[in-house]
């Protein structure tokens, strides 16, 4: 479930589109979603009617109906499907409007547009809720729906038994074969998304270089926020504690000032390992680092790992694309 927004210059109304979302590999359907209004009798509804897994946080589709500017919402309602549980799922929620708003009025600074932007997307999945813009995302809210008995006419009007429409579903939608045989199994980790929001007090560190990149462009998190990091890391940036990232981006200027683009693609159980063994649950606020080390062969060659003072944990699956940055003479000036 996604709710999208664009800054307008407005105090209370903005220019936002409503989305959906479902996890990877655990396909859902919307069945009925609605976005209330803050102080008014709309909404505005949540698209539906198709399978959805696109991954925790990425959207899928986006209806543009209604007024150009809309007051933001107070309130969620959604009632959706669960493929993976043969389930269905109903809840409303009421949303921390205040907190929004400020965020929206706020906005912040964009490393890559070069501008003061808002944030212009809301997304709800599962049900957490991000506020969003480009390369920022934050959490604002985490719920939990219910359970609940709905008549199957409301997911198909199919005459296709339901065992087998939801079994041809997860072969379409292009569930895994690991995950398909937990699904079989019944042995779905229920505990999955919420332990996304488990966060750690680590930071980025840019080694074997003697100019390190001014700037982190995009770093993604598994509980679906996004950030991104100017170098050299001050205090509050430092001590801050973040949930275990699964992508990070940056550009940097090689000593033969070309632009390189390095983005690292972690695998999910590999990394999530690497912090739970370095920081259990008991000592979670250990200062870590994840050490990128760049290194000129040949080719350029990236390797990651994570460091508690002594202990290291080198990152072997994490997924390395180098290549040049497609950026323009000015900005490669800059970096």
């Amino acid at each position: 479930m996604f709710l999208l927004l664009s800054g307008c210059g407005a105090q209370s109304k903005f220019d936002w589109d409503a989305s959906e979302s479902a996890p990877q590999n655990y396909p859902m359907q919307v069945i009925d979603g609605r976005f209330f209004y803050h102080d008014s009798e709309g909404s505005l509804y949540i698209p539906d009617k198709s399978s959805i897994s696109p991954g925790w946080g990425d959207f899928v589709s986006t209806h543009a109906v209604g007024p150009e500017l809309k007051p933001l919402p107070n309130r969620l309602y959604i009632l959706y499907f669960s493929y993976a549980e043969n389930t269905f799922y109903e809840g409303t929620f009421d949303l921390p409007y205040d907190k929004i708003l400020k965020l929206f009025q706020a906005g912040y600074f964009s490393p890559r547009l070069e501008k003061d932007i808002t944030f212009w997307r809301i997304t709800a999945g599962s049900v957490a809720v991000w506020i969003t813009g480009v390369h920022k995302s934050i959490e604002v809210f985490f719920g939990q729906a219910e359970e609940v008995e709905v008549p199957w006419a409301r997911v198909t009007q199919s005459t296709i038994p339901r065992e087998e429409y939801v079994s041809s579903t997860l072969v379409e939608d292009r569930v895994s074969e690991e995950v398909m045989a937990l699904i079989q199994q019944g042995n779905i980790p229920f505990d999955l998304w919420k332990n996304y929001r488990i966060k750690y007090n680590w930071q980025p560190i840019i080694t074997n270089v003697e100019r390190p990149p001014k700037l982190i462009n995009h770093i993604a998190y598994l509980n679906g926020e996004e950030d991104y990091l100017y170098y050299p890391l001050d205090e509050s940036i430092i001590s801050a504690t973040r949930a275990v990232p699964k992508r990070i981006l940056f550009v940097w200027k090689s000593p033969w000032n070309k632009p390189m683009q390095f983005d690292l693609n972690f695998d999910e159980a590999e990394i999530t390992q690497a912090f739970q063994t370095l920081a259990p649950e008991e000592q979670r606020q250990r200062p870590l680092k994840l050490e990128i080390h760049i290194a000129a062969k040949k080719r350029w060659e990236l390797r990651a790992r994570l460091r508690y003072q002594d202990t290291v944990i080198e990152l072997e699956k994490t997924e390395v694309k180098i290549h040049l940055a497609a950026i323009s003479e000015e900005k490669a000036k800059r970096l």
